[in-house]
C-alpha cells in the first residue's frame, strides 16, 4: 500500500466521531431515559462505537471508503496497471457508492442514519465486505469473527436506539389488539380467490384496497416490501426490500395476490406478524405487473411460489410486509422471456389509444378519474426523470440496480417516483446525490431541486386528493418535535 493511509484515516476518525456525537445530542432527553424503554440508550451506542468500532472501521475500511483511498503497489507496476487501474477505480467508485465516510455518520435524519447502521450491518453480516476479491490479496483487511460480532451487536444496538427516536415521533392512532385481525380481514374481503388471469377481478381487488381507511390509517410510509430471505425471520432489515409509498403499493403490488381468509396472527417480540395465505395472479398480462418481474428467472419463482403474504404490524402501524420464504413449486406457473425493456408501448387503433406499458405504473391508473392533479403530476414526473436521466439516477433506482442495493425508491416509474417525493429534496439540498460527489454545478443542482419540489407539490395534492396520509417516517430530523 502507498502512503496515503494516515491522513484519510484522521479525516475517518473526527468525522464518524463528530457525526455520532450529533446523533446522541440530537436525541431528546426522554428517548435517552426513559426508564423501561428496551433500546439502549444513545450515548452507549456512541460509547462502544469510539472503543470498539471505530479501530476496526479506520483499520478495514478506509482504504477504499473515503475521498482520499489507497491504491495498492500493484496499480503503479507497468503492463499490469492496464487491468488493474480501471479495475481498482471501478471497485473504489462501487465502494464509495454504498459507504462513503469522507462526510461522517448522516445524523441530520432518522432515515439517512437507519439506512447507513442497516447498510454497513448488512455488508457485514452477509460477508460481503470486504469482497472476496479484495480480501483474498489484502488478507489484513479482512474482519476477524470478533470484529464482526462488535461490528454487528453495535449495529443492532444503533437501529434500536433510531427506532425509539422514530417511534416517538410518529402519531399512530389509538391501538387495540384486535386491529391486526381486522387489518387481515379488510384485506381479504377486498381480495378474494378468483381466476389467475382474471384481470377485472385484480382491478376491483386494487380498487377495494384504494379505498381501504383500516389501510390508510395504518399503513407507514414509505412502506417496505420484498421477499423473506429465512422462514421465521420477521425483521424487514434482515431481507432484501424496498420502498413504497402506501397508496402505490396496494393497488400495485397487494393486489396481484388473492387470498382465502384463513388468517393467523402471531405475535413475534414487539411486533405482530399477520399471516395471509396467497394465491398469485401470474396469468395476467404483462402490463398487469409493476415491471417485468420475470426479468429475473428468481424474482418471478419467488412470487408465484411464495405460500403467503404476511405484514408487519409494530406499534399502531403496518410497517412493512413480506413474500414468505415458504415456497409451493407446484404451484402453476406461466413461463415468460424478459426482452431487456423496462417500458414498452401497447397499439391502439390510433396513436392517442397506444397505451403506455406497464399500464397499472401510470398515474391514471393509481388515481381515481376525478382525481384533478393527475395530468400536471405526469408533466412534472416527465420533467424530473429527464434531469434524473442526465445524472445518471436509474442506474441505482430500478428494480435490477448494478450494484444490487436495497432500501431504494424505484424512480424509473411514475407511480414508483411517489415514494421518494420527500427524500429527493432532502438529498438535493444536502447535494447528497448522485454519489459519490452530488452535483457539481450549484446551478444544475438548484434546477433540478425546483424540479422536485414542483413534482413533490403536485404529488401531495394528488393523494389528498385520495385521502392519503402525508406523512414520512425517514425525512425528519432525528430529534423530536417539540412537545
Amino acid at each position: 500500500m502507498v502512503a496515503q493511509t494516515q491522513a484519510p484515516r484522521r479525516r475517518l476518525r473526527a468525522a464518524l466521531l463528530a457525526g455520532l456525537a450529533a446523533l446522541a445530542l440530537a436525541l431528546p432527553c426522554e428517548a435517552r431515559h426513559r426508564a423501561n424503554a428496551p433500546a439502549p440508550a444513545p450515548q452507549s451506542v456512541v460509547a462502544s462505537y469510539q472503543t470498539r468500532i471505530h479501530p476496526i472501521l479506520v483499520t478495514k475500511c478506509a482504504a477504499c471508503h473515503t475521498g482520499t483511498p489507497e491504491r495498492p503497489l500493484y496499480y503503479f507496476i507497468p503492463v499490469l496497471n492496464l487491468w488493474s487501474q480501471p479495475f481498482i477505480e471501478d471497485h473504489i467508485r462501487q465502494g464509495r457508492v454504498q459507504f462513503d465516510f469522507s462526510n461522517g455518520f448522516p445524523a441530520g435524519r432518522v432515515g439517512a442514519a437507519h439506512e447507513f447502521i442497516a447498510r454497513l450491518r448488512n455488508s457485514v453480516q452477509d460477508r460481503s465486505m470486504p469482497p472476496l476479491e479484495y480480501a483474498l490479496v489484502h488478507w489484513t483487511h479482512r474482519l476477524t469473527e470478533e470484529e464482526r460480532k462488535a461490528i454487528l451487536s453495535w449495529a443492532e444496538a444503533g437501529i434500536a436506539a433510531l427506532n425509539t427516536v422514530r417511534s416517538s415521533r410518529e402519531m399512530a392512532s389509538v391501538d387495540a389488539p384486535e386491529i391486526p385481525a381486522q387489518i387481515a380481514a379488510a384485506i381479504a374481503q377486498a381480495c378474494p380467490l378468483a381466476d389467475r388471469k382474471d384481470a377485472r377481478a385484480r382491478d376491483a381487488c386494487a380498487e377495494r384496497l384504494a379505498r381501504s381507511e383500516i389501510l390508510k390509517a395504518r399503513m407507514q410510509e414509505p412502506f417496505l416490501w420484498g421477499g423473506q430471505k429465512v422462514a421465521g425471520d420477521y425483521d424487514l432489515e434482515h431481507s432484501p426490500s424496498n420502498r413504497f409509498n402506501p397508496l402505490a403499493w396496494r393497488k400495485m403490488y397487494l393486489s396481484l395476490f388473492m387470498f382465502d381468509g384463513n388468517n393467523r396472527v402471531e405475535k413475534v417480540g414487539d411486533q405482530t406478524i399477520i399471516h395471509m395465505p396467497a394465491q398469485f395472479r401470474g396469468q395476467l398480462d404483462s402490463g398487469e405487473y409493476p415491471y417485468p418481474f420475470w426479468h429475473s428467472e428468481k424474482k418471478w419463482d419467488d412470487y408465484n411460489y411464495s405460500t403467503e403474504v404476511m405484514l408487519v404490524y409494530r406499534e399502531g402501524k403496518l410497517r412493512g410486509a413480506f413474500r414468505s420464504a415458504v415456497a409451493d413449486k407446484t404451484r402453476p406457473k406461466v413461463v415468460r422471456t424478459w426482452d431487456h425493456k423496462w417500458h414498452w408501448f401497447k397499439p391502439g387503433a390510433t396513436h392517442e389509444a397506444t397505451q403506455t406499458e406497464p399500464r397499472v405504473t401510470l398515474y391514471s391508473s393509481l388515481f381515481t378519474p376525478k382525481n384533478p392533479h393527475v395530468k400536471e403530476l405526469d408533466s412534472a414526473y416527465r420533467k424530473l426523470a429527464l434531469g434524473f436521466n442526465r445524472y445518471k439516477c436509474f442506474e441505482c433506482h430500478t428494480p435490477a440496480n448494478y450494484a444490487k442495493m436495497n432500501m431504494l425508491e424505484f424512480f424509473n416509474y411514475p407511480n414508483q417516483a411517489l415514494t421518494g417525493r420527500n427524500r429527493i429534496i432532502a438529498v438535493l439540498e444536502d447535494n447528497a446525490m448522485p454519489p459519490i460527489d452530488g452535483i457539481e454545478d450549484p446551478r444544475d443542482r438548484q434546477t433540478l431541486l425546483e424540479l422536485a419540489r414542483d413534482f413533490k407539490r403536485i404529488a401531495d395534492e394528488a393523494l389528498k386528493f385520495e385521502n392519503e396520509k402525508l406523512e414520512d417516517s425517514l425525512t425528519g430530523p432525528v430529534r423530536n418535535p417539540a412537545r
